[in-house]
C-alpha cells in the first residue's frame, strides 16, 4: 500500500503518521470482514450494528456503538487517554467482535446436535429462514421461497398447510 503527503521524504513524524495510518487501516479491515463474517452466519445480534470512530484526539469519546434502529437505541460510548487513539481502540473491538463470532458458530454447531433437523440445511438457508419465520404470527406473510426449503424436513409443504 502506497501512503505518503507532500515533502515526506526524510521526516520522522510523516513516518508515524502513515504507520499509524496503516494500523488503522488495517484494524478497520479486520472490523469490517468479522462484521460480514458475523451478519453472514446469521448473528441478528450485529444486523444493525453501528460503529462510529472520531480520529480528533482532543475529543473524550472515539468511538460510538450502537445496536439497533431509530433515535432511542442505546449506545455504547468509550474513549482512550490522550496519549493513545484509534489505532489501540480498533483492534481490541475486532479482537471482540472476532470472539463473538468463535462463540456464535459454536452456538450453531451445538444447536445442530441438538436439533439434527438444521443439518438439511446451509448456513445461507438458515438465515433466509429465520428472516422469513419470523414473519408468521404478525401482519406480514413470509416470502413463498422458503417452502420449497422446508419441503426438506416436511414433504409438500405449501403455504396454508
Amino acid at each position: 500500500m502506497l501512503v505518503a503527503g507532500k515533502n515526506t521524504h526524510d521526516r520522522k513524524d510523516v513516518k508515524v503518521d502513515v504507520e499509524k495510518f496503516t494500523l488503522v487501516f488495517d484494524s478497520v479491515s479486520r472490523l469490517g470482514n468479522v462484521f460480514r463474517k458475523l451478519c453472514a452466519t446469521g448473528c441478528v445480534l450485529f444486523n444493525s450494528w453501528e460503529a462510529t470512530f472520531m480520529c480528533n484526539t482532543t475529543r473524550p469519546v472515539c468511538v460510538i456503538l450502537s445496536f439497533g434502529e431509530g433515535n432511542d437505541v442505546p449506545k455504547l460510548k468509550g474513549g482512550v487517554p490522550k496519549t493513545e487513539g484509534l489505532q489501540n481502540v480498533i483492534p481490541e473491538l475486532a479482537k471482540f467482535m472476532e470472539t463473538c463470532l468463535r462463540e456464535w458458530l459454536e452456538y450453531i454447531r451445538q444447536k445442530r446436535v441438538e436439533y439434527f433437523h438444521l443439518n438439511y440445511f446451509t448456513v445461507d438457508q438458515l438465515v433466509i429462514l429465520q428472516r422469513e419465520l419470523v414473519k408468521v404470527g404478525s401482519d406480514k406473510a413470509p416470502s413463498n421461497h422458503i417452502y420449497p426449503l422446508l419441503s426438506a424436513v416436511k414433504q409438500d409443504c405449501t403455504p396454508g398447510i
